[in-house]
């Protein structure tokens, strides 16, 4: 299984298909991330083991996906 990074980001992220996946982000400061911002999926292998991770940098190797979402917005009234 993975060692996660410190500082670990845990997030909700809102898939481009509608659906919600709880992952973390990976490949920027904390400090960095809004709620909203794009991100895109980067799939990390551990083993027999692939996770998908959500980054909110630019990289190359990664498919345009989510964005992030705040809690309130999963409230529905």
């Amino acid at each position: 299984m993975p060692e996660f990074q410190i500082p670990y980001v845990p997030a909700i992220v809102l898939l481009e298909e509608g659906a919600y996946l709880m992952s973390a982000i990976v490949g920027c400061e904390p400090s960095d991330l809004a709620t909203g911002m794009p991100l895109t999926v980067v799939f990390e292998s551990y083993g027999d083991v692939i996770l998908p991770y959500f980054d909110g940098a630019t990289r190359e190797d990664a498919w345009p996906a989510a964005q992030t979402v705040s809690r309130d917005s999963l409230v529905k009234g």
